[in-house]
Order: structure tokens, then C-alpha cells, then sequence
């Protein structure tokens, strides 16, 4: 059984972990198209001039998730590199096939025309450049890699979804799965958390208090008094 499929999570990992992070996300995406168009916009505008296919020419594509791939064969048009991180970094680094063996944090396939490889990093200072690089034994030849990676940090991500669970223009159900994997990453991630709303702290205590501690920080010079009150 695949690895997201909803009913099978990993049981020999930590909560923490960082490949549950991971799959929690993928499994967001897979069964919320909203959350999927929101992350897959945010990758089209990093490299729109590439002309990768937009959300209206996926109607009738097959879209598939995958988690912990190290057996696969990149066969599409076109392959772009992610990163998602806890903040925003520029990357110089090119992103070409590359002599390593490559076990992917996440790939998406949009039928025939893209894949999306994805590295998962809660701490930017873990990621090395050829992490972000597809091996050259899993490229087809006449696959046209991007060469510059897309950078996401989780707090984006995050502001966004808060938002989008207590709308009610969207379905319950997709709603219900994005505050879900919120919940959880409050529990098992909640450094991750901008903290950029007393709301969205869901009057957790833990986490009010580190809004708290964020609004400090933003309003004193040396951030290291904010402890002492």
C-alpha cells in the first residue's frame, strides 16, 4: 500500500520527523485541490517565464503524489525543484541532473507535461545544493530541467492556510484536512508557526505565548531581553 494513501502513515518514525512533515503536506494536497492550486500557483509565479503548464491545462491531466521516492524515472516535458523551508533564502545554486543517489522527499507528476520534485527542510541550514538536484540516472534525455530551484517557507504556507480553514467559501471537508494538519503542526512543529495572529494561536497557551514573544521581539532592539519578561 502507498505511502499516501490516507490510512497508512509511518509508524517507525518520531512525530517529529521531518518525512512526516512531509507526507501530512502531501496528503493536504492530494485530497484538497484548493491547497494543491495554492502551492502549485506559488510555483508558477517563481518561474512563469519557464511556461510551465498553468492549473487550466491540468483539467485532464493525471495528477500523482509520491513520498520517499528513490525508484523513479523522470519522463515529462519539463522538471522543476522546491524547497520548503522554514524562511526565505536565495539559492545561486543551478539546479542540473547530478551523479548522487537520490531519495526525493516528495514528486508530484502532472501527466506528461511537468514533475515537481520536493525537498522538505524545517531548518535551512540542514539543506546541501545537490539535495535539490534530480539524479541523472532518474532523467530521460530530453527532460527540460529548470535551472533555478523555487524557494517556499512554511510560514506562507501556513498564513495561508489558517485563512483558508475559516473560510467558508470552500468546501468543509478540504477545510476540515487543512486545519487538521495545522493542528498538527502547532504539536509536532510549532517553530514553523509565524505566529502572525493572536487567532491563530487557537487559545493554546504554549502558543499565545510565543505570539507574544514574536510581537516583543519586533518592537525592541536587543531580542534577547524579551526572555527576562
Amino acid at each position: 500500500m502507498e505511502r499516501l494513501n490516507y490510512f497508512n502513515p509511518y509508524v517507525n518514525k518520531s512525530e517529529s520527523h521531518e518525512d512526516r512533515l512531509t507526507r501530512s503536506f502531501l496528503v493536504l494536497l492530494k485530497y484538497s485541490p484548493a491547497c494543491y492550486s495554492y502551492f502549485y500557483e506559488s510555483i508558477f509565479e517563481q518561474v512563469k517565464e519557464k511556461k510551465l503548464p498553468s492549473l487550466s491545462d491540468q483539467i485532464n491531466e493525471d495528477v500523482q503524489f509520491k513520498t520517499q521516492v528513490g525508484n523513479i524515472q523522470f519522463e515529462t516535458e519539463q522538471l522543476v525543484s522546491v524547497l520548503i523551508t522554514n524562511e526565505n533564502r536565495s539559492l545561486n545554486k543551478v539546479i542540473e541532473a547530478v551523479d548522487r543517489g537520490a531519495i526525493y522527499d516528495g514528486v508530484i507528476t502532472v501527466g506528461s507535461k511537468l514533475s515537481i520534485i520536493i525537498e522538505t527542510k524545517p531548518d535551512n541550514n540542514n539543506v546541501w545544493d545537490d539535495q535539490l538536484c534530480p539524479s541523472q540516472s532518474h532523467i530521460a534525455e530530453d527532460v527540460a530541467i529548470i535551472s533555478k530551484p523555487v524557494v517556499i517557507a512554511w510560514s506562507s504556507i501556513i498564513i495561508w492556510l489558517n485563512e483558508f480553514a475559516n473560510s467558508n467559501r470552500h468546501h468543509f471537508t478540504e477545510r476540515q484536512i487543512a486545519s487538521d494538519f495545522l493542528s498538527m503542526l502547532n504539536y509536532n512543529f510549532s517553530y514553523l508557526n509565524p505566529y502572525d495572529r493572536y487567532s491563530h494561536c487557537k487559545k493554546n497557551t504554549s502558543l499565545v505565548l510565543k505570539r507574544t514573544e514574536s510581537i516583543l521581539k519586533s518592537i525592541v532592539k536587543d531580542e534577547s531581553i524579551v526572555r527576562n519578561h
